[in-house]
């Protein structure tokens, strides 16, 4: 062991939580193969969500698409359980994009593992890491308990010292003062002055907190699926309304603009129009701008019939052309660059309370490039679009901003 680290203390189990908390350690066995997890739950929205937690590194995607079988062991080895890996049966989630050497994996009721075996994880440490440094855990092994310090932090992964001499990786970490779980370790490296790594598993307990879809049948996160497939179960009913009212229907702008009536006035230049004026629709919406050869050019402003605005400013040669805003009779308005009459460019689409619906790229009246797409209960959008259509790379926001899925749309 390394002359800097803190030396663990080794000690028979004793103490009641101590002893209950050894019995929610799994011994994992899978192609083979020996490792550690252990039964954690979180709470996600208004109840609990079971799980068993190990590393990715233990439990492999490859795994995952050949529908494994698992074997695991808790209760001190007195109880042995046997799960198969079908995503289509049970939620299952790693979180490598938030880096973390974690695999979690849904405990269904017909499992019958009593909840009194699931470990509860610390809640409250989520922004103050760097205050743990130092900070004493504990470690838990067969029928023996470790203590140790954490030594340094790096975002979600911590560093510690210990002098166990076997596989640590799955195994939980607790805090010493309440014996619950901190993180998970996930490799060994004792021959490196005895220094191991784990994870905080923290931004996984917010991540079930704010996760609405964790319990249902043939859920988002299965790896046998293509990403677009996952996406649809997660977000297609979310998001369908949404785009329709992004999407303001491009023949539908209300304008009767028929050049060919005679209700213009204002200055004329052989006849036609030029200059400041106002023209005037047989339906009673009105145009006030310059003119030049007959027709609308510059920036000017067409109004409904009542008065109210309908658009406010480029035009060239008739043709909203160039930046301007159009707000329909609903409430809904967009502002933004146009060509030939079409959102042409960048711009931004608004509901009638004024909340953004979509934000980027519009080719032709649609949806095209990079933008930002609201969905319901405040999560977002951002990635490629094609044609009206998500297309390409994205990400799905919560409304506080933490990851929920990435997808790949065709």
């Amino acid at each position: 062991m390394g002359s800097s680290g803190h030396k663990p203390e080794k000690r028979k189990i004793t103490e009641p939580e101590m002893f209950s908390a050894l019995k929610s350690i799994c011994k994992i066995s899978i192609l083979n193969k020996i490792s550690f997890g252990f039964l954690i739950k979180f709470f996600k929205q208004d109840k609990d969500f079971y799980c068993l937690m190990t590393n990715e590194h233990i439990i492999t995607q490859d795994m995952i698409k050949k529908r494994e079988k698992i074997t695991f062991y808790y209760d001190d080895d007195k109880t042995l359980k046997e799960i198969y890996l079908n995503s289509n049966e049970r939620y299952i989630k790693y979180f490598t994009d938030m880096n973390l050497d974690v695999i979690v994996i849904e405990i269904l009721s017909k499992d019958n593992i009593d909840k009194n075996y699931f470990l509860m994880p610390v809640i409250d440490y989520i922004s103050e890491y760097n205050k743990l440094i130092n900070k004493e855990i504990v470690l838990l092994q067969n029928l023996f308990y470790y203590n140790a310090k954490i030594k340094s932090i790096n975002q979600y992964e911590f560093s510690f010292i210990d002098n166990i001499k076997s596989n640590t990786s799955g195994i939980p970490i607790f805090l010493n003062d309440n014996m619950k779980v901190i993180g998970i370790c996930k490799n060994d490296n004792y021959e490196k002055n005895d220094e191991n790594y784990a994870d905080f598993i923290g931004p996984i307990f917010n991540f079930f907190k704010n996760f609405e879809q964790c319990k249902t049948v043939k859920i988002a996160e299965t790896v046998e699926k293509t990403e677009h497939e996952r996406h649809n179960l997660s977000v297609s009913s979310e998001s369908t309304d949404l785009i329709s009212e992004a999407l303001f229907n491009e023949n539908n702008l209300e304008m009767d603009e028929n050049d060919n009536d005679e209700n213009g006035n204002g200055s004329f230049v052989n006849g036609k129009l030029e200059g400041k004026g106002k023209y005037i629709w047989e339906n009673g919406n009105y145009y006030i701008g310059p003119f030049k050869n007959g027709k609308k050019n510059g920036k000017g402003i067409i109004y409904y019939k009542n008065g109210n605005i309908m658009y406010e400013g480029d035009f060239v040669n008739d043709k909203r052309e160039g930046n301007g805003k159009f707000i329909w009779k609903t409430g809904q308005y967009y502002i933004g660059q146009w060509k030939n009459n079409r959102k042409h460019g960048k711009g931004a689409d608004y509901n009638k309370k004024g909340n953004l619906v979509y934000e980027g790229d519009y080719v032709n009246g649609k949806l095209d490039g990079n933008g930002k797409l609201m969905l319901k209960n405040g999560q977002y959008y951002i990635g490629q679009f094609k044609n009206g259509k998500r297309n390409g790379k994205g990400i799905i926001y919560y409304k506080n901003g933490n990851i929920k899925c990435t997808t790949n749309f065709e």
